[in-house]
């Protein structure tokens, strides 16, 4: 489980709209003070939905072969089938060509008008959430007394943070290099975000499905 739970991590960091969002931010009115508010309300929320998980299960995952066991295996395989559907549908939007004649969300024409609550809203509403719930699940299935699971769990939300956290930091530490750089960043992702979203569902949800599925039917 630990395994798939950082190989989540990876995914939910290549998410095209979180990316996206950020550097739209970046990019606004106040955008160094809202990309901080982004960034916390991204990690509040993702620590907070952890922590909850962790209290809920006590950190005592379910015993192997158990009925509660099953029910989590289950439950990912619905989630697998849920990202393969995601998948297929941006899949057919491209092919239809309806991928570019959809307008932008309504927060992308807002994001100069946002404030520190908005953009630390913002970073809770882009999370890529079937992504955070395969994550939180793998987390229940994990003893949270092991110091390995704990490494794991803190390795997850790095990984999960881990673009947004690496333009921060560029952002910060090369401003004026940084600005083309994630423009141009910002120009390739929405270019091929529908691309992008595709696969990242797609391998999530056939290694979830694969990864669960085997319990089941073994």
């Amino acid at each position: 489980m630990i395994g798939q739970l950082l190989v989540v991590g990876i995914l939910a960091a290549l998410e095209p709209l979180p990316n996206i969002g950020y550097i739209l931010l970046l990019q606004s009115k106040n955008g160094r003070r809202n990309t901080n508010a982004f960034l916390a309300g991204w990690l509040v929320c993702l620590v907070a939905i952890v922590a909850v998980t962790l209290v809920g299960t006590g950190g005592n995952p379910p015993a192997a072969h158990s009925s509660t066991n099953k029910v989590l295996d289950v439950v990912f395989v619905l989630l697998g089938l849920l990202l393969l559907g995601l998948g297929t549908r941006r899949f057919l939007q491209i092919k239809r060509g309806t991928v570019k004649a959809r307008k932008d969300p309504r927060w992308m024409q807002k994001v100069d008008a946002m404030g520190l609550w908005s953009s630390a809203g913002l970073g809770v509403l882009l999370q890529p959430w079937p992504l955070i719930a395969a994550g939180a699940i793998s987390v229940a299935d994990l003893d949270g007394s092991s110091l390995v699971s704990l490494v794991a769990i803190v390795l997850f939300v790095l990984l999960a943070t881990s673009a947004l956290l690496s333009m921060h930091v560029y952002s910060r530490l090369q401003p004026e290099r940084s600005a083309a750089a994630l423009e141009r960043l910002s120009t390739w992702i929405r270019g091929h975000e529908a691309v992008v979203m595709q696969w990242v569902c797609w391998v999530a949800g056939v290694f979830i499905i694969v990864k669960n599925g085997y319990p089941l039917v073994a």
